[in-house]
């Protein structure tokens, strides 16, 4: 655990022991030959970061963003199970936004940062600079490269989309 700050969680240590976990869980499924891998993964994972909350402890992602689980999945044409995590504001969001499809990035200068992902389309950026609806910019890197948006916006989505990248949301 961090010794400055009893909140964070020791990431390195936390990682090992949820890979330890999820070890054991693919472990007994192949043993079981049990076909429900992914659900009891991601029981494990559940139970593991609501232990964390419970203890007062969670993982800061970014400023702003915490982990407060993961969702293990198999990508499509990998054989190798994937855990994705969970976000949250910490402790809010600043913006009133309708998140129920959004993951949250954090914040970065005046911005709430989200991951968008709606209907099965490519996932888009955005950044929340106000409590009305049309108070955001969104930028969506599966249509449109960093360089074509406006200078003022580029720092802001090179962050965002940083943040997607590192947590595994997006290549």
């Amino acid at each position: 655990m961090d010794t400055k700050n009893p909140s964070i969680v020791d990431t390195e240590s936390f990682d090992d022991r949820l890979h330890g976990i999820i070890g054991q869980v693919v472990a007994i499924c192949e043993t079981e030959g049990a076909t429900d891998l992914i659900a009891r993964v991601n029981a494990a994972v559940k139970a593991e970061y609501d232990a964390l909350e419970a203890d007062g402890k969670f993982h800061m992602a970014f400023p702003g963003c915490r982990i407060v689980g993961g969702v293990g999945l198999i990508p499509p044409g990998l054989q190798q199970l994937h855990l994705i995590p969970a976000t949250a504001f910490h402790s809010q969001a600043r913006h009133l936004h309708d998140d129920r499809d959004a993951l949250a990035l954090g914040f970065f200068g005046e911005y709430d940062l989200y991951l968008q992902s709606q209907g099965g389309l490519p996932p888009t950026l955005l950044a929340r600079y106000g409590d009305h609806p049309p108070q955001y910019s969104s930028f969506n890197p599966t249509f449109t490269k960093l360089s074509d948006i406006g200078a003022e916006s580029r720092p802001v989505f090179a962050e965002a989309l940083a943040r997607a990248r590192a947590l595994s949301f997006m290549r």
